[in-house]
This record gives C-alpha cells, sequence and structure tokens, in this order.
C-alpha cells in the first residue's frame, strides 16, 4: 500500500552522553516487503535501565538486546533506546497480510514519532484497548519471564 508520504518527518530521543538527552530529526522510510511503518502515539519510559542509560552507568560495550530487531548495536554513546511503543500501522510493505492500516500495534522500539520496522516485530492490541495500556506491554513479558525463570511448584 502507498502513503501521500514517501518520507515522513520522525522525532527521536538520543543519549548522546551521560546526562545529555537530544531530540534528532529523522526520516522514517517507506517500508519494504515485510516492513511497516508505524506512527507512534505513547512510548512508555523505563526508569530503571533509562535512567541507567542517561547516567552512563550501562558499560559501553554491552550490547543493546541482540534478540530485538529494533535495537542492534551497543550502549557506546550517541545510543538511541527505549523498547515500549504503542502507534497505529501507517503503511504496510508487501507480503504482510495480517495488518491493517490504522491498527493499534505494540513494539518494543526506540523512542520515535515513526518507525519502519519488520511486520513480525509488532503486537497487535485490541482495538477497543486504551493505548496507554498498550506500553505495559514490555511490563508483562519481563513479569512473565520472572515466573517461568522462578518456576514456582504447588506445595
Amino acid at each position: 500500500m502507498s502513503s501521500k508520504f514517501e518520507r515522513r518527518p520522525a522525532v527521536s530521543i538520543w543519549f548522546s552522553a551521560p546526562r545529555t538527552v537530544e531530540l534528532r530529526t529523522e526520516n522514517a522510510r517507506m517500508p519494504a516487503a515485510g516492513e511497516v511503518r508505524v506512527e507512534a502515539l505513547y512510548s512508555g519510559i523505563s526508569h530503571g535501565s533509562e535512567m541507567m542509560v542517561y547516567r552512563g552507568e550501562v558499560p559501553p560495550e554491552l550490547e543493546l538486546d541482540s534478540s530485538l530487531a529494533t535495537l542492534q548495536g551497543s550502549f557506546n554513546f550517541p545510543v538511541k533506546y527505549g523498547y515500549a511503543n504503542v502507534g497505529r500501522v501507517l503503511d504496510i510493505g508487501a507480503d504482510v497480510g495480517d495488518l491493517t492500516e490504522g491498527q493499534l500495534v505494540f513494539a518494543f522500539n526506540p523512542h520515535e514519532t515513526c518507525y519502519t520496522v519488520p511486520a513480525s516485530v509488532l503486537i497487535k492490541l485490541p482495538p477497543e484497548i486504551d493505548p496507554r495500556l498498550g506500553v505495559f506491554a514490555a511490563n508483562v513479558e519481563t513479569a512473565m519471564n520472572a515466573v517461568l525463570d522462578a518456576a514456582p511448584r504447588l506445595g
């Protein structure tokens, strides 16, 4: 599908040095095959990990979460970070059959107003949900992993 905008200005938050944050304007490109462009509605800020990045307390050689396609590289400044983004599908590339324009989605994506990602990284949210609640999907995943790692047993 095509959009009225080939390129769409997007504002991203970058941690450029310890205790220094910048807003940078970038262009969110049109999606290629298997990709989706999303316009952000809400982005959740993690007081724990993001404050550590802000203060420069994360070892710069430490990799970002390599299991997430949206977080590649290391914590070496400058770094674009964040991982709780809710938005609406803006454009859909070829070979993406299960999403529609306007659909509400969650992405483990940095703080930015518009972004293009593989469709496989998006989590569809129910249309009746308040989009602000969607940012807590990251917390739900963390809680679920804690339960699975603790392996609680009855008795």
